[in-house]
């Protein structure tokens, strides 16, 4: 099994199992000698003790209502959606790390597809022992019509969120849509431009 370490502390190690991002938390003392070798080095190459600790929380601000102005059976989902992101360890710094969120929705009439409302990229600062950070998603409106014969548009799905270095490598990661999803492109949600469909397995169309 091929993994790469997060973070460590006195009696534990979090890492993330390659390539499906999963993550465990294993105690050091059921590791080996050679297994435990390779933690210290991942550590000095730069793994860092506070990633352990992050905790995320997506607020969507979502509000469905008709759309003004437009056919009278035409919808339009509204999100104003808010981040926070929490430093659940008590004793240590996080890194500066960046935050990307992606906003999904369903193409009325291709609904095995992804199109995407918003992908947004913040860069979040080192957050204290306990402390947290509020990120702003730019506000999201869009029209949508699933009835009759002028199908048009995409119903909203559902986010991911991903805390990850610089180079694109993810520290923690939630997701709505379906978990088996996030965790099996990871670091390819980076790479999602807004305004753009994809399919299933997020290729461009």
């Amino acid at each position: 099994m091929l993994v790469e370490v997060v973070s460590c502390d006195a009696s534990t190690a979090r890492v993330v199992r390659q390539p499906d991002q999963q993550t465990f938390t294993i105690p050091l003392d059921r590791l080996d000698e050679p297994s435990r070798k390779a933690i210290d080095e991942q550590l000095k190459a730069g793994a860092n003790p506070a990633t352990d600790a992050f905790e995320i929380m997506v607020d969507t601000g979502k509000n469905r209502k008709k759309a003004g102005g437009e056919d009278f059976d035409d919808k339009r989902v509204n999100l104003s959606p808010k981040i926070t992101v929490k430093n659940l360890n008590l004793k240590s710094d996080t890194r500066d790390a960046k935050v990307t969120a992606i906003f999904f929705g369903r193409p009325v009439q291709a609904n095995s597809d992804y199109y995407v409302f918003r992908s947004q990229s913040f860069d979040l600062p080192a957050l204290h022992p306990g402390g947290s950070h509020i990120l702003e998603v730019a506000e999201i409106s869009q029209a949508y019509d699933n009835r009759g014969y002028a199908q048009f548009g995409a119903r909203y799905a559902g986010y991911a969120v991903l805390v990850h270095s610089a180079d694109g490598k993810t520290i923690y990661s939630v997701h709505s849509i379906p978990e088996n999803f996030g965790k099996a492109f990871g670091e390819k949600l980076l790479k999602l431009q807004t305004g753009r469909t994809y399919n299933g397995q997020l290729q461009a169309k």
